[in-house]
């Protein structure tokens, strides 16, 4: 084996140069022992900030949350790795303005390079601007309602994201009210409200319609901001407008009139403001009329094919007209129509069947150009008694072509003749409310109670307003079976009841029994002939209860289809399957009970207009039969 020869002193010392200078040599790499130096490789450090940093600024929009927008950093040709070659650090990124990304160097790269990207306002026009007041009273000052600005997402705060900018807000007219962004959002918002004057607008559309002879019906259209109305009649003898009533609907029926005679009438919007009424400032009057009264006639001579008739004059009628029918089932057809000054026709032809028929007189009043007739009664040419039996027959022939169940109790107080058409339990709906009165007056006169003023004021409303709260409190004041006991110890068998009503208070606590109240036309009509004569209780008692069913407010039934000043006392009862009317009617010399029940699913209410057609069929019955 041959021995290493020993390196040299100079050669030594060149290897430690060339490796001082990046270099190496190697001895004895070729033949000649020549000497070759070797590279040997330097890590050279770079700074981001020689790079190219590009932020993709996309439009960005403030809402609330970061914005961190893509960012390429670009050394020469070469895409720089993030994570590798470099970081990201974003700030000033939620709000609208300039954002910042910091690029901050990695690996061979140093430094730091910053760049910004913008982040736009939000606009406002994507957001609600609503007003607290769509209308303010004028009063001198500069109004501001509250502005609440915002989406389905939230509320903007004023003065944070936006300003708000009043205008044309002092006196009365439109003000607007403008908004305008600021801080994150842009853009601007407007709206307006109204600045009016404290009283109410003026009244329009007043007409009259259903006017009688001792009523007129007026209506008029509705005012914006009134809380009422106040309705006023021309006095034409004191010659001053006189106010008549306050209401807060939009028709009132003006009674206590004169018959055929005009009157003025006007109203008035009106608003509360610190107890006072302020009215609207202008008005227009409106003139109508009364109907002339009923005409009284009477047939003097029946002749071969001839009739003479004669009539007391009425006051404000402008002509008058005999009408004729040849039966019950014919159409009315006028015969004459004569000036006001005429009392008098003979009928000489147009007489059907010799002289059988019907015929009447009615009075008309042309006002401002509006014809009013006055209401009228019949009187039969051939006046041959018939039997109430008649009547019954009418009757269920009627009812055999109207909806649901019927039931009908009718007697002449007169000749006590009567008679019952299906006679069944219905739901006594407010019908009821009789036997809770005559229970009360029974205890007032046992001594059992006191009649005072607050107990005379819940009768009224049992009764005349047919309360369902004065029931309940009735029944719970003096016994919740008070009712159910005065019904069985006067014999009233086909009559049950077993609570108060759901509208008034404490209904719970009024239920006596299970099932239902119900009724009968046969015990109501014996009722209502007690009173009449006096024999319900005592005759004071029956005084009383009389006057409560007189000056009854739902008058709309058995009263509302027959001639206007017809004497009536009645009690009503409705529910949405049962209309129930029970009443007196004073017939000129023929007073009598009715009773009229209806049991129809769903369409009680609508029943009630043929209720009104059974009453006046029984009106005129007694009427032509006198």
């Amino acid at each position: 084996m041959k021995k290493a020869k020993p390196i040299c002193t100079l050669c030594a010392a060149m290897m430690m140069t060339a490796v001082m200078y990046g270099g190496a040599l190697c001895a004895g790499a070729g033949n000649n022992n020549e000497t070759e130096v070797i590279p040997v490789s330097e890590t050279v450090e770079k700074s981001i900030s020689d790079c190219e940093v590009k932020v993709t600024n996309g439009g960005y929009t403030y809402n609330g949350a970061e914005k961190k927008p893509p960012v390429t950093v670009t050394d020469g040709d070469t895409v720089l790795k993030e994570g590798t070659d470099y970081s990201l650090e974003y700030s000033d990124n939620i709000n609208a303005g300039n954002g910042k990304v910091t690029v901050t160097g990695m690996g061979e790269y140093t430094g730091t390079k910053e760049q910004s990207f913008t982040i736009m306002a939000a606009r406002l026009e994507g957001y609600k601007l609503s007003i607290s007041q769509s209308e303010l009273i004028y009063n001198g000052k500069a109004q501001k309602p509250d502005v609440t600005v915002s989406n389905k997402k939230g509320t903007l705060v004023s003065g944070k994201d936006y300003t708000v900018i009043y205008s044309e807000n002092t006196n009365v007219g439109t003000a607007v009210v403008s908004v305008r962004g600021i801080g994150n959002y842009a853009g601007a918002l407007s709206g307006t409200f109204r600045i009016v004057e404290d009283a109410p607008a003026e009244v329009t559309g007043m007409k009259a319609a259903g006017n009688t002879a001792s009523t007129v019906g007026l209506s008029w259209n509705k005012v914006d901001r009134a809380e009422g109305y106040a309705i006023y009649l021309y006095n034409k003898t004191a010659k001053k407008w006189q106010l008549y009533k306050l209401t807060t609907a939009t028709k009132l029926t003006v009674t206590g009139l004169n018959d055929g005679e005009a009157y003025a009438f006007t109203a008035r919007a009106y608003r509360m403001k610190n107890g006072k009424y302020i009215l609207s400032k202008t008005f227009k009057n409106f003139k109508t009329s009364t109907c002339p009264k009923q005409v009284d006639y009477k047939i003097t001579r029946i002749g071969k094919g001839t009739a003479d008739i004669q009539w007391t004059r009425v006051k404000g009628a402008t002509s008058y007209a005999v009408i004729y029918k040849p039966s019950m089932n014919d159409d009315w057809r006028k015969v004459c129509v004569v000036n006001n000054r005429t009392s008098s026709y003979t009928m000489k032809s147009g007489l059907k069947y010799g002289v059988k028929g019907y015929i009447t007189v009615r009075a008309y009043r042309n006002y401002e150009g509006v014809i009013r007739a006055s209401d009228f009664y019949l009187r039969s040419l051939t006046p041959v008694k018939r039997d109430i039996n008649d009547l019954k027959r009418q009757l269920d022939d009627k009812i055999d072509y109207l909806p649901g169940e019927w039931s009908v109790y009718v007697k002449n107080l007169r000749t006590q003749e009567s008679f019952s058409l299906n006679n069944k339990q219905h739901y006594a709906a407010s019908v009821m409310k009789l036997f809770c009165m005559t229970a009360v007056y029974q205890k007032i006169e046992n001594g059992e109670i006191k009649e005072t003023a607050d107990l005379n004021y819940w009768l009224d409303e049992l009764i005349s307003h047919s309360s369902n709260v004065a029931f309940n409190v009735l029944v719970l004041r003096y016994g919740k079976t008070m009712v159910r006991d005065w019904i069985q110890a006067n014999g009233y068998n086909q009559t049950i009841q077993v609570g108060g009503y759901y509208g008034g208070p404490n209904y719970a606590d009024t239920v006596i029994g299970s099932g239902t109240n119900w009724v009968t036309p046969e015990d109501c009509g014996r009722l209502f002939e007690d009173i009449y004569w006096g024999r319900c209780i005592s005759r004071t008692a029956s005084a009383k209860m009389l006057r409560l069913l007189e000056n009854q407010e739902y008058t709309y039934k058995i009263p509302a289809s027959l001639p206007s000043g017809v004497k009536t006392a009645n009690k009503t009862g409705d529910v949405n399957d049962n209309t129930h009317d029970c009443a007196i009617v004073w017939q000129d010399g023929e007073p009598y009970v009715v009773c009229i029940m209806c049991s129809a699913e769903g369409q009680g209410y609508q029943c009630a207009k043929h209720l009104r057609t059974l009453s006046r069929m029984i009106y005129d019955y007694f009427l032509y039969n006198k």
